[in-house]
């Protein structure tokens, strides 16, 4: 009995090793591929990739699974530069907004005012950019054609004659002004003197109408052009006070009936009254 007991315990051993023996070993390629090894959770925040770096040669895919940080979100508002305009503004005026966006305004719109901002054509000068100011009788309408004043304006005694189809102008300078209804004016000196005649008897006028007399009678009975544009005179000679200023392009000065008459330099050309 003892040795049937013994015999049994040899046996169930060998049968035993035989079993163990049989299990196929795991190999590593085994193990991989059945994805037993152990694997090691390893967050690196703020990795930069050099351009040196890259997956299959700095860092083992294999044995480090790497969790990449969360990037935070930015609000990226683009920037607006407004770009600049020149013109004429119409409308209702508008201002950016530190945006970069137009919007209605109720403030007012001020111009940008250059600094020794010049005309280049005294015929486009305006008073606000004239070292001398314009009188303020004349400032209507007349540095758009004369440009700005070369001295401040004065008060004097201007004569003046009205004819059929125009007028003759006297100032204390001795110059004759002939303004003719065309707009036309021809510039003269006063060539008169006490030894020759007021007028010439063998000229006639018209009824109701009479001959220049003295500088201006001189004057029209010379000058063939100046009978033909004015005519015969309507009144006689009326002295007036005005107000005269010298421009850059010629003078100005208040007529006798309140009008603003512009003359510009040279001895004839187109003048202009308002």
């Amino acid at each position: 009995m003892q040795r049937l007991a013994f015999l049994t315990a040899v046996l169930i051993g060998v049968v035993a090793c035989t079993t163990n023996d049989a299990s196929p070993t795991a190999t590593s390629e085994a193990r991989l591929r059945d994805n037993n090894l152990p694997k090691i959770i390893v967050t690196l925040p703020n990795i930069t990739p050099s351009p040196s770096m890259n997956s299959t040669s700095d860092v083992d895919s294999t044995n480090v699974a790497i969790e990449p940080t969360a990037t935070e979100n930015l609000d990226v508002t683009p920037t607006t530069t407004p770009t600049p305009y020149v013109g004429v503004f119409i409308g209702e005026p508008t201002v950016i907004s530190p945006q970069g966006d137009n919007a209605n305004s109720n403030q007012a719109f001020v111009p940008t005012t250059l600094p020794n901002a010049v005309p280049n054509n005294p015929a486009v000068a305006n008073s606000g950019a004239c070292a001398i100011p314009i009188a303020e009788p004349l400032s209507v309408g007349v540095s758009d054609t004369l440009g700005c004043p070369t001295s401040p304006a004065i008060t004097t005694t201007l004569i003046s004659q009205t004819f059929e189809r125009g007028q003759m102008i006297w100032r204390d300078t001795r110059q004759i002004f002939v303004l003719a209804n065309s707009n036309t004016f021809w510039r003269v000196n006063d060539g008169w003197n006490d030894g020759i005649p007021e007028s010439d008897p063998a000229l006639v006028p018209p009824a109701g109408l009479q001959q220049p007399i003295r500088g201006f009678g001189l004057a029209w009975r010379d000058n063939l052009t100046f009978q033909d544009a004015l005519g015969w005179a309507q009144t006689g000679e009326n002295p007036f006070n005005s107000t005269w200023q010298d421009f850059e392009g010629g003078i100005a000065f208040v007529g006798n009936n309140n009008q603003i008459i512009a003359i510009p330099t040279g001895s004839t050309g187109q003048y202009t009254i308002r």
